[in-house]
Order: structure tokens, then sequence, then C-alpha cells
């Protein structure tokens, strides 16, 4: 039998066909080891029930079509009872307002819909959504207060778009970098400032954002102090948490004015502020807090790294040494001997010589980037010289005379004139 050639795909010229009330088609349950089940059914083995992979089997006693998907029979068609005026639709289709569908009867029976007075629904139509007063670019958000979907603005969407191949379509930019500040917020309005420390307004959500901004308006009438105090919560409700890197703002109040305070609260989740105050005798004072948000970015250097003249108004973390330079260093030169080994670091020394003098360069300068500039103030004669093997432009020494100027600069373990 290993020869036997078997034509699978036309092996069969019409379906499987049923004829007994309840019977079901079934799947051959016995080894398909050495026969596939093509095989064994060519063999003779299936019972009368057994379909193929992709075989339709029908029963035409109850009416019902089942097809068989690998290892699944799917029901796809059954009619109640004998008869042959069964409702399964097998076409439609549309002509001006009527829709016909045609039901796989003996009589190829029909029906009729009329749908003209269906209606394509619109948001505008729908009960729980609402789009008054709408602009370009709202989309449409829920609102679990109201229960409906509410037209909004969407911040953070950018104008350039991509193409996907069948369209253009406008994406979010993943994790944008948040350079800007919050618009601010009233946080509380006329509070009393008693002596203790009360909450000043509700929780704030720092919402990705380490920076918090207070603005805060002071009533004094006869408060002598404003005392200011944050604290942290991981959750709204949650534990109050003193902030260790903040410190309590302590004000002396004596005019009604405004104040502004700038907090870096880190990684804190949500904030409480707080107020507090020393009160006369007589009427207690008043704030009026409003408040915004930042994201600033750390800027972290793990070299040695020279500044001049820079200003950094973000935290610095330094894993190597910061070299501060002062601009210029000007030295008197009042004696014979005068020996130049600044420990600091300048852009410039100037050596003002005022007598006839020798001026050794030490060895330890040369590390130094400083630049180095003898001024002979007066009619007489300075030596230039090095204390080790070091030249200056190939020269153990240089000459200078009344009111003459040198600029050196060290590079290879040597100094050069300018």
């Amino acid at each position: 039998m290993a020869n036997v050639q078997v034509n699978y795909q036309y092996s069969r010229h019409q379906n499987k066909i049923l004829t007994q009330s309840g019977d079901t088609p079934s799947i051959y349950s016995g080894s398909t080891s050495a026969f596939t089940e093509e095989e064994q059914m060519v063999l003779g083995n299936f019972t009368k029930n057994n379909i193929l992979d992709g075989e339709l089997c029908v029963n035409t006693f109850d009416n019902k079509l089942w097809y068989r998907s690998n290892d699944e029979i799917i029901e796809l068609a059954c009619a109640t009872g004998t008869s042959s005026t069964d409702t399964y639709v097998v076409s439609g289709f549309v002509s001006g307002n009527t829709l016909t569908l045609t039901r796989n009867d003996v009589s190829g029976s029909t029906v009729d819909i009329d749908v003209s007075a269906l209606t394509v629904a619109s948001l505008s139509g729908l009960t729980d959504v609402n789009v008054t007063s709408v602009t370009d670019g709202q989309v449409i958000t829920y609102n679990s207060t109201t229960g409906l979907w509410d037209a909004s603005d969407v911040d953070g969407i950018p104008d350039s778009v991509i193409d996907s191949g069948l369209t253009a379509v406008k994406v979010l930019e993943q994790a944008p970098e948040n350079t800007f500040y919050t618009d601010a917020e009233l946080l509380v309005s006329a509070q009393d400032l008693v002596g203790d420390f009360i909450d000043a307004g509700s929780v704030i959500d720092m919402d990705g954002n380490n920076l918090l901004g207070l603005y805060i308006d002071v009533d004094v009438n006869d408060s002598t102090y404003l005392f200011v105090k944050l604290y942290g919560l991981t959750e709204i409700g949650g534990d109050e948490f003193e902030i260790s890197h903040l410190l309590q703002v302590t004000e002396s109040l004596s005019t009604d004015r405004g104040y502004y305070y700038e907090f870096d609260i880190k990684t804190i989740p949500f904030i409480q502020v707080k107020v507090g105050s020393i009160n006369g005798v007589g009427t207690a004072g008043d704030v009026t807090i409003n408040f915004n948000k930042k994201w600033h970015k750390d800027v972290k250097l793990n070299d040695n790294v020279e500044f001049e003249n820079v200003i950094i108004n973000q935290d610095l973390y330094v894993t190597g040494n910061i070299i501060a330079f002062n601009p210029t260093k000007i030295i008197d030169v009042t004696g014979t001997t005068y020996t130049l080994n600044e420990t600091l670091n300048y852009n410039e020394l100037v050596l003002h010589t005022t007598t006839a003098s020798t001026v050794t360069i030490s060895t330890g300068q040369l590390s130094k980037t400083s630049l180095v500039n003898i001024k002979v103030a007066g009619d007489f004669t300075v030596e230039v010289e090095t204390e080790g093997a070091e030249l200056i432009d190939g020269e153990i020494s240089q000459t200078l005379y009344g009111y003459d100027n040198m600029k050196l600069y060290s590079k290879d373990s040597n100094w050069f004139t300018l």
C-alpha cells in the first residue's frame, strides 16, 4: 500500500452527506502514524461520519451544514424542522432605498426592507457626547465627573507628520522633554496667618516636574513674621514627610508685599505647602498664594573642567575637580630677586618690576595655564631665567631693558614668548 497514489484534491465529487436525524460529522480517531487520514479513507477505514480537513458535510434530514478546519468541526447553518422553508440569508443588495435579502429557500424567496428612514449617526446626535462650541484641533476626551465625552484641547501634538504609506498621520513625540513652565494656578486666597503651621490649599501634584515656584502676596495687618515650609507625600492623602534639603522660609513682615520662592523638590511626587506666623496684638495677616511648576535637567560633569565667566543655574554634580579661574593677578616685584611660584590659577600673571632684578620662574609654574607677563616699569634691566632645565624660546634666560615687556606661555615643558 505504500505505492498508493491518491488525488486528494479531486477524490470527492460531492460533499459528505448524512441522511439520518441527529447524525453529525466526526474526525477519524484511528492512528495516522503509518497512513494519513486520506490514505485511511481510501483503505476504507473511515466511518460514514468521518470527514477530512477542509471538507463540508450536509445532513439532509436535519438541514444542517458543517465545515472541518484542522481539528475543529464548525456548524455553519442549522434549519429547524425538516421543511425547506428555512430563513438563512445567502446574499443581499441595496437598490435605492430598498435592501433586498435572498434566503436559501427552495423557492428562492426574498425579503425587501425599506432603509429610507435609516440615518447615519453623528457625534452631535449621541446623548453622551458634548460637542458644543468646538474649535479646530480638539479631540474627544472622557469626563468622569459628568459621564460625558467632551471636546477638549490637547497640548504637545507636533505639527510634523509621518507618512504611513496610506495617509499622513499625526503622531505624539515619544517622551518629550518638558522645557516649559506651567501656567500659574491659585493655591489659596486670603488665608489667615496663624501661629502654627497650617495647610495652604490642597496637595500639589508635581506631575513629572521637579521645580515648584510659589508667588505669595502678604497682607500684613498685625502679623510680624511669615513662615513657609514644604512637606512631601508619596500619594494624595498619604503621610507627610519633612524634606531635609529644603529649609523653612522665614520673612520678617513690615509692609504688604509679594514674595517669590523657588524650590527644587527633586523626585517627590506630591507637595503640601504650609504657612505660619508670629502675630502681634490685633488682626492677623493673610496670604494669597499662586504656584507654577517646571522640570529641569541636572548638569553632570565627570572630568576636570575649567570654567571662565560661566554661570550655572542648575544643580551641578562633579566627580572630578573644579578649577576656578580669576582673570588677572598683578604682582609687584620690588627686590633684586624674585621667584614666581603662584599656586592659584589665573588667566594672566603680571610681574610689575620697579627695580633691577633677577626673576626666576619655578618649574612648578609650568603646570599652570596662566600667561606670564613681565613688565619693566623703569629704566633698568631685568633678567628672566628658569628654575630647572626648561628654556625660554630655546635659551636658558632672557634679558629685558628699560620699559620692555615680555609675555610667556608654557608648552611641552618649556616657555615661549608671544
